[in-house]
């Protein structure tokens, strides 16, 4: 969605879907959900243990499913 200046994309973010997490020096995949717009995010590694985020900053960064993403 081109509104002006900017280039956006909006994503529905109710609901789960997979994802990853760095963390420890590793990249891990992960399951995300959340029951509604108002409502926390949950994160639990494949095998459904919760994920713990550390104190201080956390970057969540959003991607189409069809996107290439690489990281070393």
């Amino acid at each position: 969605l081109h509104d002006g200046e900017y280039l956006r994309s909006y994503y529905e973010l109710v609901g789960e879907g997979k994802g990853h997490l760095a963390i420890g020096g590793e990249i891990v995949p992960i399951h995300w959900a959340r029951e509604a717009q108002d409502q926390p995010f949950t994160f639990t590694l494949e095998d459904g243990t919760p994920v713990t985020l550390g104190v201080g900053r956390t970057y969540i960064a959003v991607a189409s499913e069809k996107a290439t993403t690489t990281y070393e």
